[in-house]
């Protein structure tokens, strides 16, 4: 899984953001083919935070999500939880309205 993130973020953020979204994750193995996490700060706020989550599942899917908070670990946190969501509502199938799926037909 490849991580990138904005220099300007410390080494334990990026060991927390590894381990929150493998974690998150690691239940839909058998599926996921790819993700990849970054972390960055806000440019125009200081206090702020992003962690972007995109998995890919199979060859027909990509699952996105993105998480703002006051520091990374809430980002990190909040970002985890919601792949975790928007993963659990792909399993469920289309009758799940989850709005961060993609579908991409050959």
């Amino acid at each position: 899984m490849p991580l990138m993130k904005d220099m300007s973020i410390d080494v334990r953020s990026d060991s927390l953001m590894a381990i929150a979204v493998f974690s998150s994750l690691a239940r839909y193995s058998e599926i996921v083919t790819k993700a990849t996490v970054s972390l960055t700060s806000s440019p125009v706020d200081a206090h702020s935070v992003a962690c972007c989550v995109a998995v890919t599942i199979g060859e027909d899917a990509r699952i996105r999500v993105t998480a703002r908070g006051r520091h990374a670990y809430e980002a990190i946190n909040r970002a985890s939880e919601r792949i975790g969501d928007a993963l659990r509502g792909y399993i469920d199938g289309p009758g799940s309205s989850c709005p961060c799926v993609t579908r991409h037909t050959h």
